[in-house]
């Protein structure tokens, strides 16, 4: 596992599988009631979702997306992190629906460009926001502006 450096100088060790451990098969009760509370929210707030494409940015590992592709339209996972991008990938291959795209989410209207995401769906679960590789407002600003440009809506989860 090669360490990450964002613009900050912060440096960050990703991995697929500690994250799993980590967050997916965690301990916590306070982090796993919080990602069922996360989890039923995205599955049944959002209203009509198999005519909304979900775009997942910072999408990681894949945690969320096997709850997300079955109620959605379409998926959008979007990961900067080769590593994460590697599980994403295998995660995805079972869903016909989802599309993993790599790139940095703080450029996400041009990642985008040119797809047809229906009534976005964006999606930032679980983060601290601490963790986001460069300028996280960058991030959020990229997140509004592609909702706003089609109509859609914002779920922003965080857990400190």
């Amino acid at each position: 596992m090669e360490p990450k450096v964002d613009s900050d100088e912060v440096t960050y060790h990703w991995s697929p599988q500690k994250y799993i451990e980590l967050v997916e098969h965690t301990n916590n009760p306070f982090l796993r009631e919080y990602q069922q509370v996360e989890l039923e929210y995205v599955t049944s707030k959002i209203q009509f979702p198999k005519t909304k494409t979900f775009i997942d940015v910072g999408a990681g590992y894949g945690r969320v997306l096997p709850q997300i592709a079955r109620i959605a339209g379409g998926v959008v996972a979007v990961e900067i992190d080769r590593e994460m991008l590697g599980e994403l990938g295998k995660r995805a291959e079972r869903f016909d629906s989802v599309e993993v795209v790599e790139g940095d989410g703080n450029l996400l209207s041009k990642l985008l460009s040119g797809k047809d995401c229906k009534n976005p769906v964006i999606l930032s679960l679980n983060h601290s926001l601490g963790s986001w590789v460069g300028d996280y407002h960058q991030a959020l600003s990229e997140m509004k502006k592609v909702a706003q440009a089609g109509k859609g809506e914002m779920v922003i989860s965080i857990f400190c």
